[in-house]
């Protein structure tokens, strides 16, 4: 894979960890309330939100519904901005 793809992959990456993190806190969801309405493990959402883990897009078409988004939504580098590193798998809160 060419140095160009790669740096799509990681931009997105970076996009959906962000906007995941920033539209879930947005809503006032725990990792364990957005994994009840969205049928998506707790350990998965905290992985996506950290870069750990590139979801599939059945799994992002559970997640985007219920934060109330398009799954392109959370693909637009709109939050970048936001430090990946500050995410936890123990973040439960807001």
């Amino acid at each position: 894979m060419d140095t160009t793809a790669l740096d799509v992959g990681r931009r997105a990456a970076r996009a959906l960890a962000a906007n995941l993190r920033h539209r879930r806190r947005e809503l006032g969801l725990s990792l364990e309330r957005l994994s009840h309405i969205s049928g998506v493990s707790r350990g998965m959402l905290g992985k996506i939100e950290r870069e750990q883990s590139s979801p599939t897009l059945d799994v992002l078409g559970r997640i985007s519904p219920a934060l109330g988004l398009e799954v392109a939504a959370l693909l637009v580098p709109t939050h970048v901005g936001a430090d990946p590193s500050t995410a936890s798998a123990d973040d439960d809160s807001g």
